[in-house]
């Protein structure tokens, strides 16, 4: 959080270098270049994700849920963008069972680890640990609450839970 709050400056201008990238795609009508093209098409993408990706991690300031949101976002991407390039031969239901079960025992060591720690180190959601991140996303420690610090805790439980649902609907 501290390391991108200061880059959120940057923000509009990653975005609008991806929104611009993808129109000059569109544009130049890249989804009908020849094989010959297509790594160019592909890293031109990618690049274009990237900078989007960079945008929301560095709005992070402004939109505390922007991290988040991109993993969510980027996990499904990534899972896609693999089926349609490395894994193309593979079919479908074995791409999807082997998907699926990295990305639940994923989630759920990550549920497990989380709820270890906090039950381990007694990091409940609580006053004292709650003042603690609310200083190291820079909140009023007084203040009723703050998003950034609940979703700096939560953002554990939130990805595996997400990736264990990603394996449930992939099985």
């Amino acid at each position: 959080y501290r390391a991108a709050s200061p880059l959120q400056g940057l923000s509009p201008a990653l975005a609008l270098g991806a929104v611009a990238l993808a129109a000059l795609l569109f544009l130049l009508d890249a989804h009908l270049w020849t094989r010959r093209l297509a790594p160019a098409r592909l890293a031109l993408v990618t690049l274009a994700g990237l900078l989007l990706g960079a945008s929301l991690v560095t709005s992070v300031g402004r939109y505390p849920q922007a991290p988040i949101c991109a993993y969510w976002f980027a996990v499904p991407l990534l899972f896609y963008t693999l089926r349609v390039t490395l894994l193309r031969g593979v079919s479908l239901a074995h791409y999807l069972w082997s998907v699926a079960t990295p990305s639940a025992a994923g989630g759920a060591l990550t549920l497990i680890g989380w709820v270890a720690w906090v039950a381990a180190t007694g990091s409940a959601w609580n006053g004292e640990l709650r003042r603690e991140y609310y200083a190291l996303v820079l909140c009023d420690p007084d203040a009723p609450a703050c998003l950034a610090a609940a979703i700096l805790y939560f953002s554990p439980l939130a990805c595996g839970v997400a990736n264990l649902a990603l394996g449930g609907v992939c099985a």
